[in-house]
């Protein structure tokens, strides 16, 4: 991130929601009403991310079959298959299941009792492109969307049986569905579920320190989304609590240009007690949590930020921040003013006074 006004040539890790249309398929899904749930992010020019800007969470469209469920599994996988990414997407569990049982006794008929289920669809989600994510948009597997539905996490555990965990979307985020589910809260069940299945493959580096391309660990990604509760779950199972993207941005950085005193509370705590510096520290651009929090207006952050040094090191430590220019020589007041945050200029001024 970059708020000093420069270029910021890395890409901030986002979602890339496409929706598509699925005249296609209509045959054998109806969408029983045209809502279509909203992309998580509406670029913005303020903020990178875009998810500040998103729109409120439109009503979840319902999916319904228009044709049974045994007649759906003898047409062709493609047909199948587009069928339950959509119900994953949008739809009930109990209708994925009713196909996948109607699929399984469709598969095992004529074969052998030596062949499992389970090979065979594995083998037919190979052979179609689910296993790399391929199949769909192209860019992400279905255990991404999977991760994002908090509300129902049997579709992870699902799918979770033939994608490998540590799949990347293919969007040019490199994200894991770790990392898309810290962007969805409350979302632990999830969460935890993908950490534990993480812990069976030995063969493969820690999930929740896998970096996306933006070099953001799923802590980082949590931090930016402002989900307190994925945050603390993540420190609590070891994640790496000072970890950088390639801006040299931290999970504070990150909580104080979000404006999400929560989130910084809690890691303002862990700052303090791995003795670390980085509430002060300088990012990339030379900007401290401080400049970030002033140039994107949160007043409450900055004041909570301005308390905290107050606290562990006095006056000295809180001139020493208030005086500290980023490489455009902006202080987080002047920050502030040259991006036009009138109160948190003022704040900030009163508080150099003082």
């Amino acid at each position: 991130m970059n708020g000093a006004g420069g270029s910021n040539s890395s890409q901030l890790p986002h979602h890339h929601h496409h929706h598509h249309d699925h005249a296609n398929n209509n045959r054998q899904i109806e969408m029983i009403t045209t809502t279509a749930a909203p992309p998580l992010n509406n670029n913005s020019k303020e903020c990178k991310k875009g998810c500040c800007s998103a729109p409120p969470p439109a009503a979840r469209p319902r999916v319904g079959l228009q044709m049974p469920p045994e007649e759906l599994v003898q047409q062709e996988p493609s047909k199948i298959l587009q069928a339950l990414f959509l119900i994953t997407r949008l739809g009930e569990f109990s209708l994925h299941d009713t196909i996948i049982q109607a699929y399984k006794k469709h598969l095992l008929q004529g074969q052998s009792s030596s062949t499992t289920w389970k090979d065979i669809l594995r083998q037919t989600f190979a052979e179609n492109g689910v296993l790399d994510g391929s199949f769909g948009d192209g860019k992400h597997t279905i255990l991404h969307w999977a991760s994002k539905r908090k509300d129902e996490p049997r579709f992870v555990q699902f799918w979770a049986q033939f994608i490998s965990i540590h799949a990347k979307t293919d969007d040019g985020t490199g994200m894991t569905a770790l990392h898309w589910a810290c962007t969805e809260g409350p979302n632990l069940p999830i969460i935890r579920f993908l950490m534990e299945e993480a812990r069976k493959d030995t063969d493969q580096p820690s999930l929740v320190e896998q970096a996306d391309s933006s070099g953001c660990t799923p802590l980082l990604i949590a931090a930016q989304y402002g989900q307190v509760e994925a945050v603390a779950y993540l420190i609590q199972k070891g994640a790496n609590r000072n970890a950088l993207d390639t801006n040299r941005d931290s999970a504070l950085h990150w909580a104080a240009y979000k404006g999400n005193a929560d989130v910084m509370g809690l890691l303002l705590y862990y700052d303090v007690e791995d003795h670390q510096q980085q509430a002060t520290a300088p990012d990339v651009y030379g900007q401290t949590p401080l400049h970030l929090a002033s140039l994107r207006g949160h007043k409450t952050v900055c004041r909570y930020l301005l308390e905290h040094l107050y606290n562990q090191g006095g006056r000295v430590e809180v001139r020493r921040i208030l005086q500290k220019a980023d490489k455009n020589g902006r202080t987080p007041e002047a920050l502030a003013k040259h991006k036009e945050r009138v109160a948190v200029a003022a704040f900030l001024n009163d508080y150099t006074r003082n």
